[in-house]
């Protein structure tokens, strides 16, 4: 007995789910509609062509978690008083998404968003805050789908595979030293 989606599992296997089923209805159509006599390069040119539909879901799949990232204009929106008083040299900055030496932790805020974690620092110096941002290392999601043959018979397969650890990577830190920056380091591209 299955768990239906949203009982018992997460929104991404639910999802994961649906994907794979499709990838079985696909291949169980090829199965139907070309027989080993007509050949598996049939099949196959069937089965990639009703990929391109998969390849859509499996695409919108990997979006809708984007959905919830809020962009600088959204941000600049939530808040426009406070956007305003900046100098208009600043707002420009701000909305480039980029961060300079001096700025206030609000404008940091609002050019690049929440960061990914915090970390408190002490040195002989005093304390600092460092922000860590960072972003998505390789993908996720895959898919496959293949067919062979053998002897009288035709056999078609597909698969999906997700990555749920979803390892990540620092792209940029930002050390704030009495509310302002007073350190910037950026991944080198």
């Amino acid at each position: 007995m299955g768990l239906k989606p949203g009982i018992g599992r997460s929104d991404e296997t639910a999802d994961l789910s649906v994907l794979t089923r499709r990838v079985w209805a696909v291949t169980a159509e090829a199965q139907k509609r070309y027989s080993p006599a007509i050949g598996p390069a049939s099949a196959i040119r069937y089965a990639l062509g009703a990929m391109k539909t998969i390849n859509a879901s499996g695409l919108l799949v990997c979006l809708l978690p984007l959905v919830g990232c809020a962009s600088t204009a959204a941000r600049i929106r939530k808040n426009p008083e406070l956007f305003a008083s900046y100098p208009s040299a600043t707002q420009e900055k701000i909305r480039a998404g980029k961060v300079e030496i001096g700025f206030t932790k609000e404008m940091v805020l609002m050019a690049l968003g929440k960061p990914e974690r915090k970390i408190s620092r002490s040195s002989r110096d005093g304390s600092d805050e460092v922000w860590v941002y960072g972003g998505a290392s390789g993908p996720g999601l895959g898919l496959s789908l293949g067919a062979g043959t053998g002897g009288y018979s035709t056999a078609y397969g597909g698969g999906i595979s997700m990555d749920s650890s979803g390892s990540r990577v620092e792209t940029r830190r930002i050390t704030f030293n009495d509310n302002a920056v007073s350190a910037m380091e950026a991944a080198a591209p």
